[in-house]
């Protein structure tokens, strides 16, 4: 945020209230101390309609910037275990609908100021223009993650192609005509937008989750994405002790023949934290299966570059 913002933080066990002050009313932010040891909000600043105009007022002094320091530092703790790659923020969209509004309140405000929300999706925009800059002048970071956690609890097919392809084709562009890789964050429920997936500006496509987690086969999935890169694709419910181990072991197979050939393995989207040791004797047996049994999907990336 910008230096002309004043806010103030108030801690109590277990709870943070972060208030911003504006010219046009104060937004509180409340975040909760979670069992897994991390502050998640739950009261977001942006409550109701009439909070629009301290919230543009707020994003526009907004300054988001590419730290290559750190960038370099991370990839130096890394090493030979992996390429390198960065998390851009989310679309102007998924920012308003995730972050900033409850979703509730962010379709009411859709619905009843859509000028005034695609004026603040605009500034959302504009914030980004810097970091964008700086990452490609950087020219460290071979792979971008766009990490959007695309759903359908968040949108249908209409405010899909009106808010958020545009922005992708906008900003995924940019970075791939710089030389980079993309590739976004897909999980939960989609499938009125599988049509979509295959016309995506992504070089990859990741968490993509099948049943039993997710509403897609992998029939479907593979049909729909074309040539695209596939990361992940393991439903992660397989890695939980009341799932048979034979159901992960052919879930795996199913996976590696249908597209195998543009695959990047993984669980979609982590692990389950009550997946406890099970999970990961499970995850080291998908492993090591693959190692010895589908080996060009278990290569180690050493480099990624862009023809």
């Amino acid at each position: 945020m910008g230096p002309d913002r004043e806010d103030h933080a108030r801690q109590e066990p277990g709870w943070r209230h972060v208030t911003y002050h504006t010219p046009y009313g104060d937004l509180v932010d409340d975040l909760e101390f979670t069992i897994d040891r991390t502050w998640r909000t739950v009261g977001f600043p942006g409550r109701r309609t009439e909070d629009l105009p301290a919230l543009k007022w707020l994003l526009q002094r907004r300054r988001l910037s590419f730290d290559a320091q750190a960038h370099r530092q991370g990839e130096a703790f890394v090493g030979d275990r992996g390429v390198d790659q960065f998390w851009v923020p989310k679309s102007p969209y998924l920012a308003m609908a995730q972050q900033w509004m409850r979703f509730e309140a962010f379709i009411y405000a859709l619905a009843d100021a859509p000028e005034q929300m695609e004026d603040i999706f605009g500034v959302i925009d504009d914030s980004y223009d810097q970091l964008y800059e700086q990452i490609i002048a950087a020219g460290i970071t071979p792979i971008i993650n766009f990490g959007e956690n695309v759903a359908e609890a968040h949108m249908g097919p209409t405010y899909f192609q009106q808010y958020l392809l545009p922005w992708y084709q906008k900003r995924s562009g940019q970075l791939r005509a710089a030389g980079m890789f993309t590739h976004i964050h897909i999980d939960g429920y989609f499938k009125t937008l599988l049509p979509m997936l295959a016309h995506l500006p992504f070089d990859g496509l990741e968490a993509l989750t099948p049943l039993p987690q997710g509403d897609v086969t992998l029939e479907e999935i593979a049909a729909h994405t074309g040539d695209t890169i596939l990361l992940d694709l393991i439903p992660a419910v397989l890695f939980l002790p009341h799932h048979h181990r034979e159901e992960l072991y052919a879930c795996v197979d199913r996976i590696v023949e249908l597209v195998g050939h543009r695959l990047i393995m993984g669980v979609s989207d982590e692990l389950p934290q009550a997946a406890g040791v099970e999970g990961y004797e499970r995850l080291r047996w998908v492993a090591d299966y693959c190692r010895r049994q589908h080996p060009s999907v278990a290569k180690p990336l050493a480099s990624a570059e862009r023809s």
